[in-house]
């Protein structure tokens, strides 16, 4: 393949390049995590979070072929192996493998990679993607999350946090190129108005 697609519109058949994507959604992902102290994260998780698109299959796919093709996990196992599998790696990881379906069921060192668990899916045969490297030269380095969770209950909620920021930078991103560049807002009542009426 010499063009990298991540989406195309019905309407003019225009595709969108995967690489813009991904830059778009690791900067709307870093935007909405900053405040919270993940925007380093949050811009990694976008630039990996569609790494599997870069494999044949889903290029076939893309272009109209009725195969399927488990995408998100590939930029998981990029990220886990990016960060040499340490915490911040493993909360990256398990963030974009769930980036479609639902953040996974931890599981545990002995699923297989047939589980749909984090660790089963760190172990899944994927299809090969490094195609990804002609287009990214290389990820940046994990970085420390400016905000540090103390306990289980701040870590649980800081992946969540980390999670809704690459999930909404990628609605937000496909909306927009599904929209021509126009993101439909507007027409609902106020944060103030919602509040008085509760």
């Amino acid at each position: 393949m010499t063009r990298y697609v991540a989406r195309t519109r019905e309407e003019d058949k225009q595709s969108q390049d995967l690489i813009d994507h991904l830059k778009g959604v690791a900067v709307l992902a870093k935007n909405n995590a900053s405040p919270f102290g993940g925007g380093e994260l949050a811009y990694l998780c976008g630039m990996a979070h569609d790494i599997g698109k870069y494999s044949d299959k889903f290029q076939l796919r893309i272009r109209g072929s009725n195969i399927s093709v488990d995408h998100a996990t590939a930029g998981g196992q990029l990220l886990h192996k990016h960060g040499n599998k340490s915490a911040l790696a493993k909360i990256s990881a398990y963030c974009c493998m769930g980036h479609h379906g639902g953040l996974p069921d931890g599981g545990n060192n002995f699923d297989t990679g047939d589980d749909s668990t984090l660790h089963g899916r760190l172990k899944k045969e994927i299809e090969d993607c490094s195609s990804y490297e002609t287009e990214i030269a290389t990820l940046p380095p994990f970085a420390p999350p400016a905000w540090q969770p103390r306990d289980g209950f701040e870590v649980a909620f800081f992946v969540r946090m980390l999670f809704s920021s690459l999930v909404d930078a990628d609605w937000i991103d496909t909306e927009t190129y599904m929209n021509k560049g126009e993101r439909k807002r507007g027409g609902f009542a106020d944060i103030e108005t919602l509040n008085r009426a509760y």
